[in-house]
């Protein structure tokens, strides 16, 4: 039957019914109370809590520094070579990996960062962008072939 104002559902206009559902009673046919946002005795009860602490830096796993704003997790070990494990690295770093090693030497060198930081080219860049802000990107040369 069609809703005819206060009262039941029915229509018997009682408004003591058994079946008498307002508008703020119900999310729809459970007939049970919605979940309100917010307590309905402190209405401003959310303005004296304390602002959460700032999320804790993360530094990069190859240079270092703390991670900006972009966070890549990238594998050390290929996921193509059975890596599983995943470290927080800048985006700039990242690709300096990519651009200078294959999955192959990744995977030699796995967790290693002393053995990566070891070949003289991501030596220089880690040594370059060490006093950078940590959102710096930059273009970098292409993956020699």
């Amino acid at each position: 039957m069609k809703w005819r104002g206060p009262g039941c559902r029915d229509g018997c206009g009682n408004v003591d019914c058994t079946r008498y559902e307002t508008a703020n009673t119900g999310s729809g046919k459970s007939g049970r109370p919605m979940a309100r946002k917010h307590s309905k005795h402190d209405p401003y009860g959310d303005l004296d809590r304390e602002e959460e602490a700032p999320a804790a830096i993360i530094p990069c796993w190859l240079c270092k520094r703390p991670t900006g704003k972009t966070i890549v997790w990238h594998h050390p070990v290929p996921k193509s070579r059975g890596g599983r494990d995943v470290v927080p690295m800048h985006p700039i770093c990242q690709q300096t990996l990519i651009t200078n090693f294959t999955n192959s030497e990744l995977q030699r060198h796995g967790m290693d960062v002393e053995g990566l930081l070891a070949h003289p080219s991501v030596r220089k860049f880690v040594d370059w962008v060490a006093n950078k802000d940590p959102d710096f990107t930059a273009a970098l040369a292409r993956k020699k072939r």
